[in-house]
């Protein structure tokens, strides 16, 4: 399902986007990132921004378009990054797998994978989505996971949308 963003709703994403990279620019990665297989954070977190908006569009539920400083990281980590229940994947490449975190699996959430066409920002289609209970029993570690807190689930297993 294809969604385009307003002006303002580009340019909040470009703001929290922004805001995200500076807060977290001196904190250090997770440990399942492989920096070689990333773009720029800047980047990345203006998309993921972008992606969370269009699934908060296309539900017409609340995003609360949510940034902090790294030290207050444990106190928000758990919120949904749209409404109560919705974790929102931006995936690079159409044809990437969604990642489900064993934490979205713990907190009952229903994951999105959303492309976004850069470097307008401006548009997102939004793929499908699994319950991630679900998606972490089908999915498979991949091997950049050294955590094992990641599975991947191949895109023809979502509940797709109508396009």
């Amino acid at each position: 399902m294809k969604i385009f963003l307003e002006p303002y709703e580009t340019e909040a994403a470009i703001q929290v986007g922004t805001k995200r990279y500076l807060m977290r620019l001196d904190s250090g990665d997770r440990a399942y990132y492989d920096r070689s297989r990333m773009e720029h954070d800047l980047h990345a977190n203006i998309a993921a921004c972008v992606a969370e908006i269009a699934v908060a569009k296309h539900l017409n539920q609340y995003w609360g378009n949510h940034w902090w400083v790294t030290t207050g990281h444990k106190l928000y980590e758990s919120m949904a990054d749209v409404g109560y229940d919705v974790e929102v994947r931006r995936i690079r490449e159409p044809r990437n797998p969604l990642a489900i975190r064993d934490k979205d699996a713990l907190n009952n959430r229903t994951v999105y994978a959303v492309y976004v066409r850069t470097p307008e920002y401006t548009e997102a289609d939004i793929i499908g989505s699994i319950s991630a209970k679900a998606g972490w029993e089908i999915g498979s570690r991949p091997e950049w996971d050294k955590s094992n807190e990641t599975r991947v689930v191949s895109l023809d297993q979502l509940n797709r949308l109508d396009t």
